[in-house]
């Protein structure tokens, strides 16, 4: 797949590296992107995130939190032992995220292996993973907070050279360009939606 133009988003500013080799020219727009590690992590496990005037904060997704679990994992939050058991898991979880897009059936049993995967994990891995399993951010969350800073959210590396301040007419300039874009796709099925937290 090459010679034409390609477009891509990113809710999370990461970008295959592989998509945009595939086309002659690309253009990837990256909303909600790392500008701001430390920040980005803490909303992941809190929801805590900056008020502004017209924009809603959403709260975390579960997916998201699973995979800083994830990063984190070797990392002090679980004995050595326990680590790759953890994150075996946790793959289990995020694979069948996935194929909730494409077969409910088989995203059900992978589901259900993941849950498997959870009793048989000794503690403090069995509840991490129960976290994971239920979706249950709010009290996942609070449990990788002491832990942020070992994925570099204190590294000045990560941290913005130059801070950008955006005022509300900026703000209403992003939202009406935003809003003239025609998204193509599909949201995720009600049923998978349903699965998160509210």
């Amino acid at each position: 797949m090459s010679g034409g133009p390609g477009a891509g988003t990113s809710a999370s500013g990461g970008y295959s590296e592989g998509v945009p080799q595939a086309f002659d020219s690309v253009l990837i727009v990256s909303f909600g992107g790392h500008g701001d590690l430390r920040r980005v992590l803490r909303y992941i496990a809190t929801g805590e995130a900056p008020r502004l005037p017209g924009i809603t904060v959403h709260p975390p997704h579960d997916y998201a939190a699973s995979v800083v679990l994830y990063g984190l994992a070797d990392r002090g939050v679980v004995p050595d032992d326990q680590v790759q058991p953890l994150r075996d898991g946790i793959e289990t979880f995020l694979l069948a995220s996935q194929l909730t897009l494409v077969d409910m059936t088989q995203a059900n049993a992978t589901f259900e292996r993941a849950r498997t995967m959870q009793k048989a994990l000794p503690e403090p891995a069995a509840t991490l993973m129960g976290y994971v399993n239920d979706r249950a951010v709010t009290k996942l969350g609070p449990l990788l907070v002491p832990y942020l800073d070992r994925l570099g959210a204190d590294n000045a590396a990560v941290e913005l050279i130059a801070e950008i301040e955006l005022t509300p007419d900026d703000l209403q300039e992003i939202e009406d360009a935003a809003s003239k874009i025609t998204i193509q796709g599909a949201r995720l099925p009600e049923a998978v939606l349903k699965m998160s937290e509210a």
